[in-house]
């Protein structure tokens, strides 16, 4: 009888510790999925938010991005140490610009301790613009000021120069409307979704 609890409580310590490893294992770190930003010039960079979910929210990591496109490698892809945001987001941009567009990026997520805790490569489409990955969830305030900071003319493929050539200041972008507010060789107006400039006092 007393040989038989012992088993019996063996096999249940057995049970627990495997429970609690694969709990362990479930709980670990994972990219769901985010989005990439790079604008229309050769000297604009590229920006990541990529997310993990709001439950690591305050957790230290460290990450890797490695560009290329072609095969080629853009980048030798830097180990920046970041925290997760109150949203679950890790927000990063290159810490070059490239002289091509990349079409492939992977991402390497590592904890404080640089044990790897998530892989993931995403195919990329070598144009400008923002591309989504994943579940689609990434942060639109961190894409959007990486957005209006770029020296770049360009915005979402448009260029708000019109090809003039003008300098381009981004003040404010209502992504709802699509109408963006800003300055145009220096006279201040906005944009329609279209990309037309409208000067102030002359019809909005």
């Amino acid at each position: 009888m007393i040989l038989r609890n012992k088993m019996f409580l063996s096999l249940m310590i057995s049970i627990l510790i495997l429970i609690s490893s694969i709990s362990v294992v479930c709980a670990a770190m994972e990219v769901e999925g985010g989005a990439f930003y790079t604008d229309g010039d050769l000297d604009d960079l590229t920006y990541a938010s990529i997310y993990v979910g709001s439950e690591y929210s305050g957790d230290d990591v460290t990450v890797q991005i490695f560009y290329s496109r072609d095969g080629s490698d853009l980048n030798d892809g830097n180990m920046v140490p970041k925290t997760v945001n109150a949203n679950g987001y890790i927000n990063i941009k290159s810490a070059d610009s490239y002289k091509y567009f990349p079409d492939h990026a992977e991402i390497k997520i590592y904890d404080s301790n640089n044990k790897l805790l998530d892989s993931q490569e995403i195919i990329l489409s070598p144009t400008e613009g923002l591309q989504i990955f994943g579940t689609g969830d990434y942060d639109h305030t961190y894409i959007k000021d990486a957005k209006i900071s770029s020296a770049s003319t360009y915005y979402d493929g448009t260029d708000l120069s019109g090809g003039s050539g003008e300098s381009v200041e981004i003040t404010s972008i209502d992504e709802d409307s699509g109408v963006i507010e800003g300055y145009k060789g220096g006279r201040k107006g906005v944009w329609t979704p279209s990309g037309n400039f409208i000067e102030e006092g002359r019809g909005y």
